[in-house]
């Protein structure tokens, strides 16, 4: 290995008292030992700020945030200020990590000379449901330990429907980061959908890997099945208004083109998943434009009968 670069993890936590422990275990046990944890308190009302200090007292290379509640969003964005390493990670409370995740990216960084112009490493994420199963967010598109462009990533995960929203799947290049100022909107749901396509579009290389990496545990609570309607419908005009205007500036018009496909994808699942009754069409946008621009056929008859009758739609989405 020709370098040995600081890696940042910045775990938001709040009310995760029972899970915490086997997050942070998996963090302090990497096999790669060069790294620094950041956990952030967003105001949580157990134990955790508690044990957040205990982890700190043991491991000096935990460093612990006590803040005001302001949601996930905003723990993420208070902790990535405080980062120190080259590269970094989010990973939430209750989830955990391979122990040797971070050894994984290193290692398939060096296998290029840890090329400055990567600026994303993407893995796999387990998904765990609470009776067990296991099932992966991985491209089957892409080879392993490849790089990309970013309209190379882009096009070959949207035409498999694998341009997977979650924050947690990357390791980004801090300086990257920075440099576009990206930052998670707060106090909105669909936090990472809003933000992630902004960040594969501005990196100039992705390199990808086929390691499960990630353990994400399904979990009662989530947004897919809990939430006030409300909060649901402004947040989903609010994300979806963003990519629009995202993808509209795109000036590579087959990019542009492939993107708004995505976009109709995002807006029929985002609208029956979350059994959303009400129109969330952006400015310039409503269902003949998905009608125009299908991923696939099947969205196509889904955007027909959209059109026809949302409540209907939702009804029969699943």
């Amino acid at each position: 290995m020709s370098e040995n670069p600081l890696v940042s993890i910045v775990v938001p936590v709040y009310k995760v008292e029972k899970e915490i422990s086997r997050c942070v275990e998996s963090l302090v046990n990497q096999t790669y030992k060069k790294i620094e944890i950041i956990l952030v308190d967003d105001g949580s009302p157990d134990n955790c700020p508690k044990l957040c200090d205990e982890y700190a007292s043991k491991d000096n290379r935990i460093c612990v945030i006590h803040k005001l509640n302001g949601g996930l969003s905003d723990a993420r964005n208070e902790g990535v200020k405080k980062i120190k390493g080259e590269w970094f990670l989010f990973v939430d409370s209750d989830d955990y990590l391979e122990l040797d995740a971070v050894e994984k990216f290193i290692l398939a960084l060096d296998n290029y000379n840890f090329d400055k112009n990567i600026d994303l490493v993407i893995g796999v994420v387990r998904e765990i449901s609470l009776d067990g199963k296991i099932s992966f967010q991985n491209h089957t598109n892409l080879e392993s330990g490849k790089i990309y462009s970013s309209k190379e990533y882009i096009t070959k995960s949207i035409r498999k429907k694998e341009l997977f929203a979650p924050a947690c799947l990357n390791l980004y290049r801090t300086s990257f980061w920075y440099k576009f100022k990206h930052e998670f909107k707060v106090g909105i749901y669909y936090e990472d959908l809003d933000l992630v396509l902004k960040v594969f579009l501005f990196a100039k290389k992705i390199l990808y890997t086929d390691y499960p990496f990630y353990n994400y545990i399904k979990r009662e609570g989530s947004i897919t099945i809990s939430g006030k309607n409300e909060k649901r419908i402004e947040s989903a005009k609010t994300v979806l208004e963003d990519i629009f205007i995202n993808i509209q500036s795109v000036k590579d018009l087959k990019m542009r083109k492939i993107l708004y496909k995505y976009f109709s994808n995002i807006y029929l699942v985002i609208i029956g998943k979350h059994k959303i009754l009400e129109k969330c069409y952006p400015q310039k946008c409503n269902y003949l434009f998905l009608i125009m621009h299908p991923l696939s056929f099947k969205d196509f008859l889904k955007s027909l009968i959209l059109g026809f009758s949302q409540k209907l739609y939702v009804s029969i989405y699943r």
